[in-house]
Order: C-alpha cells, then structure tokens, then sequence
C-alpha cells in the first residue's frame, strides 16, 4: 500500500472561488446581526436606489440572461456590472470618479476629493472639479481603461511639478489645496520592499500562482495568541523574494518593515493610508534581516557589474538606486565613510580579512542608500 501511495500523482492546482450552482438562485435572506442561523425575510435582487435612474433591478437582471451565454448560471453578477458601469441609468458615473479619484490619490498622494471611501454630498467638495469631470470622461472614453489614465496624470504639469516649498505660496494655501506644487509622497511599504529587491538583484519576476510566506522575525510573533500560528522556520529564498502582491498576508500578524513604514492593518478597510515620520522607521532600516540581506546582494552586484576600484561602485550604485550620476561631493563624502568603516571593522576584528572587510563595508554603504530620503521618496 505504501509503494502505491508512492505513486499517487500530485493533485492539480485548485483556487477557491464563487460559482453559481443552477439558473435558478437559491433563497438568501436578511441574518439578525449577521448570524446565519438567524433568518428573517427573504431578499431578491436589487440596487442602490439613490444610484438607479429608470430601470429596475428586474430589468438588468432580465437583459442580462437574455444575453447570458452559460445556461447553468443566474446571470445576476452580469446584471449587477452592468448596473455598476451604467452611465445613464447605474452607478457608472459614481464609479468612473471614484476610480478616477484613487488613481490621482495614488499618484499624488491625496485625492481631488479627500475622503475616498466616503464620495459623496457629506464629504468635501472636490478642490478641481473641472479637471475631475475630464479625466473621468476621458477614462469611459477610452474603455475604463487604466494605462491611459496613468499616462494623463503623470504627463501633466501638476505631476511634473518639483517639491520646492514657497513660503508666498503657503500663506495662501498651507495645506496645498490648489496643488502649487508636488506634496513630497514617501513610496508604500510593499513598492519600498519591491524597491530593495529590485536594486539588489534579486526580485523575483515570477508571476501569478500562489502566494509565498515571508520570513518573519520569531519574536514579532510570539505574543500573538492564535490557533494557526505563523511559521517560524521560513528561509529565505527565491521563491519569498517576488513582489509584495503575491505575499501571504496573516491579519494577526504583521511584517515589522511593512508596519513601520505605514502599512495598512489587515483587519480593516484603508481607502486612506496615514503617511508617518518615526524613529522605528530609521531603526527597521537598519536592523530588518530582509535589509541587511538585500544589502549584502547589493554590495556582491555593484561589484559584479562595475568593477574594481571603490570610485566605480559608488558611481554604479548610485545610478541604480537613484537614477542619477553622483556629484563630486557626494562621491568624496561615499568614499571617506567606506574607508571609514573598513578601518572600523578591521579595528573591531583584527583577524578579519582585508576583503571580507571590504565587502561588509560596501554593504554598509548600500544599507546607507536604501535608507536615503531620495531612495524612500517619489521624485
């Protein structure tokens, strides 16, 4: 039995998801907060009344089965995107403009209209209405499509514009309201963990397929009283270093970079998130093992592909952190702390090699980098 069992092929990837199970839809009802074993009047489909104009839900529902091409569904989630996305009679034009809203919040760092999760007459008006109504019209032009919104946006002179403060300019508009200039936006915490692995060389391209566990420290974890717990044995590897998206998320559990730099609690809803400056932030950056260790990549890089010579690797560095040629002083300034810190470490550790030394110099450097406002800001 056990040679047979040897020989049992691995079962086929399976997701989990929602299917309908026959043309007919099975009763749903109202639950008396929410228990499911307490049932009151039964429900049908239907639609926000405040965003419906001539046509009732038995309508999209009756056009929707009309044009249905499984005979096996009820066809009411086809019904209900097409009320969503309903320019004359739906909910289209509300969510034409809040998509548009959150695109511009993504990549300004505020919305035209602040609270995004709450659009609507009880939150502030928006600051450019005008411009809201064009780019949501030219998003439903171009088949809600999202590239070319993008594109609008970071081709227009208020994204273009640089950070300068101008004390005038503030006087009349503290809170930059008519947008005088670019807000300073700090990247989010997974572009900033994406950010590290991808100038380290090591980012993962790999996509779709399950999610990965990321290691996490034991002792961020051990006070959580939880049935299931957290790994605490996760090496790390190439499959934990792919993009931030595909990262298994456990809502009792928080990744200690990610929760210093402002990432949103698992266990509720962030239409918003809160962009703050704290010391653990400067701490995580130098004391996370996933910094370090992409560091280290960092250092073995630059040296791989710009050569010997300190100079080359400063300047190698630099351009790939930060897209730019280093100035004069900061190549002086670049060189004098890595020398700095070969002395120190061969001072520490006398029996150290010279180039061991070296090497964990220039990783010093490169954790340096990753903690540089320029590195950590959207310029």
């Amino acid at each position: 039995m056990k040679e047979v069992e040897a020989r049992r092929p691995k079962p086929l990837p399976t997701a989990s998801a929602f299917a309908d199970f026959d043309a007919k839809p099975r009763k749903t009802f109202l639950l008396a907060r929410g228990d499911f074993r307490a049932k009151s009047e039964s429900v049908e489909l239907g639609f926000l009344t405040a965003l419906t104009r001539g046509k009732t839900a038995a309508e999209y529902w009756t056009e929707a089965r009309a044009e249905g091409r499984r005979p096996n569904s009820t066809q009411q989630r086809r019904a209900l995107a097409e009320w969503m996305t309903d320019l004359e009679h739906g909910a289209g034009t509300l969510v034409a403009r809040v998509i548009v809203n959150r695109v511009w919040q993504h990549h300004l760092g505020e919305g035209l209209v602040r609270i995004v999760n709450d659009f609507g007459t009880r939150c502030d008006p928006p600051t450019h209405p005008e411009w809201l109504e064009w780019l949501t019209s030219e998003f439903v032009k171009r088949g809600w499509k999202l590239k070319p919104l993008h594109r609008h946006i970071m081709t227009s002179s208020v994204y273009l514009q640089d950070t300068v403060f101008d004390a005038a300019k503030s006087k009349v508009d503290p809170e930059n309201r008519l947008l005088w200039r670019r807000r300073p936006q700090r990247m989010e915490s997974e572009i900033l963990r994406d950010s590290i692995l991808a100038v380290s060389g090591t980012l993962n391209p790999e996509m779709f397929g399950p999610s990965f566990k990321a290691p996490v420290a034991p002792e961020a974890i051990q006070a959580r009283n939880i049935k299931d717990s957290y790994p605490t044995d996760l090496k790390n590897t190439p499959a934990t270093r792919r993009r931030s998206v595909y990262m298994f998320y456990k809502r009792v559990v928080q990744q200690p970079l990610m929760q210093a730099f402002d990432g949103p609690d698992a266990q509720a809803s962030c239409g918003r998130r809160e962009n703050t400056t704290v010391a653990p932030q400067a701490l995580a950056l130098l004391n996370d093992p996933f910094v370090r260790a992409r560091a280290m990549d960092f250092a073995q890089r630059i040296e791989r592909e710009s050569g010997a010579g300190i100079e080359a690797q400063v300047r190698w560095a630099w351009n790939l952190a930060l897209g730019r040629e280093p100035s004069a002083d900061d190549v002086g300034s670049c060189i004098a702390f890595i020398n700095g810190q070969i002395h120190q470490r061969a001072m520490r550790e006398p029996a150290i090699p010279q180039t061991d030394a070296q090497q964990l110099a220039m990783a010093d450097f490169c954790q340096s980098i990753f903690a540089m406002n320029e590195f950590i800001y959207v310029d």
